[in-house]
């Protein structure tokens, strides 16, 4: 009976100590960069943002506790903010972000089920502007 109990507690102290490491080595958050901005052409098609060059290598710092984004794109007016999908190995991390009185709603993936990848591709959607990029893990 005791050994019984001293090998469940050794399993017990083992699984939380594994676990513990295991968030440990998860991300706090993404800094994320904006490669290409594409913007809704009148046709419904994308076509190249009229300002394209301005988000070229725009930074910015996604908290993935949190959802809160800082940095370049962030807004002031993003007065609300949900993490939908904390991501996994088949999921994207997913964060919409909501302005207020004027209601505006960007969305914002990162392809965290690419979990052999150090750099992940983001995609950020603003309104009718499409900011496509990469994001690495910050520890």
């Amino acid at each position: 009976m005791i050994r019984t109990l001293l090998a469940l507690g050794v399993l017990v102290i083992g699984t939380a100590l594994a676990e513990r490491e295991t968030k440990a080595e998860e991300s706090s958050g993404y800094k994320c960069t904006i490669k290409h901005t594409l913007e809704l052409g009148d046709d419904g098609s994308p076509r190249p943002h009229s300002s394209a060059e301005a988000f070229r290598n725009m930074e910015f710092i996604v908290d993935r506790t949190s959802g809160r984004l800082l940095g370049d794109i962030s807004s002031q007016w993003w007065r609300k903010h949900e993490i939908l999908d904390r991501g996994s190995d088949q999921q994207s991390y997913k964060v919409i972000y909501i302005t207020e009185p004027t209601v505006h709603v960007n969305l914002l993936q990162v392809q965290e089920f690419q979990v052999e990848a150090i750099i992940k591709p983001f995609l950020l959607v603003n309104d009718t502007d499409i900011h496509t990029g990469t994001c690495t893990a910050l520890h």
